[in-house]
């Protein structure tokens, strides 16, 4: 009675739509599941729609409307259910069921309704799956129930007394291992590149085990030729992080003394602050030969800092301007002279500026 209900509210529903419509409702037109081919005519009235010729599950009832002029609404369409005739009978004992091992159900057992003793001898080592389902005196069958097991790995409880061998292999080159005896004995490495290397050594009892393999590490070192002295000729430099632009310059020396200082160019440099990283090197084109490492230091690029304020502004510009004004004389002129040349005029004004508009020198 609730689905026929379900079916005259939805026509109810298309009625309210078009019941403005000029001239009224005249006829209406339904099918069911989209099953156009069989659609049914109605008059205005509500009417009562059989559907128990209709399978339980889910149906679809669709309708339209034709008014005085001859004129179809759109489509509606409805979802509702059937559903299943219910069995009210009792079930009252289990009957028997069924089991299969690791989801293999082509080859499930049947049982009766005692416990059972199941053979499991058959299954290998590790991991398995049980699962089960039973069945009532009225012919149903429960869901399947999964359970885990483990059949654990025959131990050989024996007890090694002794270690019989050892294998040891350099570099994970487990293809070329030695195999040695219990004794103490001297590994010959002289075949061994410079560098770090591994050794790793496994042992065997006398039940024929291996253990884990332990590794250790060790280096051998790169061979050195002591000179009395090293003579320095060369030195290289980068700014900031810009290793793709390193400087390479030739070192002013004196005999073996390194005389003078490193020229550096910080005309193009933004300003601020910078960092300089530099190395020597030797007449064996051996670079870095004191302490192997980069020489970095942090140095501040003040062009245009004219108020020696470590910042370039604005309020640059306007000292500059104060100073070529006669105004003051206040500023750091070495910074003012931005363009390098004999002395501060309107051009390091000009290039102040053009520095501020567009961020390079």
């Amino acid at each position: 009675m609730s689905i026929i209900k379900y079916c005259i509210a939805a026509l109810a529903t298309v009625s309210c739509m078009v019941a403005t419509a000029q001239g009224g409702i005249v006829e209406r037109e339904y099918w069911l599941d989209n099953n156009t081919v069989q659609s049914q005519s109605l008059g205005a009235s509500p009417t009562t729609l059989d559907i128990s010729s209709l399978p339980a599950g889910l149906h679809w009832f669709t309708m339209r409307v034709k008014d005085g002029e001859g004129m179809w609404s759109p489509t509606l369409t409805k979802a509702f259910i059937i559903p299943n005739e219910l069995d009210n009978s009792t079930a009252t004992t289990i009957q028997g069921g069924e089991y299969w091992l690791d989801e293999n159900f082509a080859n499930r057992q049947s049982i009766g309704a005692t416990p059972v003793t199941l053979d499991i001898s058959s299954l290998s080592a590790g991991l398995h799956w049980f699962t089960m389902r039973v069945t009532d005196d009225l012919g149903f069958w429960s869901p399947a129930l999964t359970r885990a097991f483990i059949i654990p790995n025959q131990k050989d409880l024996s007890t090694a007394t002794s270690i019989e061998r050892r294998e040891v292999w350099f570099d994970n080159n487990v293809a070329e291992r030695q195999t040695i005896g219990v004794a103490p004995v001297m590994l010959d490495i002289s075949s061994l590149p410079a560098g770090l290397h591994s050794l790793t050594m496994r042992v065997q009892d006398d039940l024929g085990y291996w253990s884990s393999s332990v590794s250790k590490y060790f280096i051998i070192p790169e061979a050195t030729v002591e000179e009395d002295s090293v003579e320095l000729v060369r030195y290289c430099y980068w700014i900031d992080d810009d290793v793709a632009n390193l400087v390479v310059c030739d070192l002013p020396v004196c005999g073996k003394v390194v005389a003078g200082v490193i020229d550096v160019d910080i005309a193009t440099l933004t300003s601020g602050q910078h960092t300089i990283s530099w190395i020597v090197g030797d007449k064996k084109d051996v670079w870095g030969f004191f302490t192997g490492e980069v020489n970095t230091m942090e140095f501040f690029n003040n062009r245009g800092d004219v108020n020696d304020d470590r910042c370039v502004d604005i309020s640059d510009v306007s000292d500059l301007i104060d100073f070529l004004l006669g105004t003051t004389t206040d500023i750091n002129t070495s910074a003012a002279n931005v363009n390098y040349d004999d002395g501060i005029d309107i051009s390091d004004l000009s290039e102040l500026i053009d520095y501020l508009l567009y961020g390079t020198w």
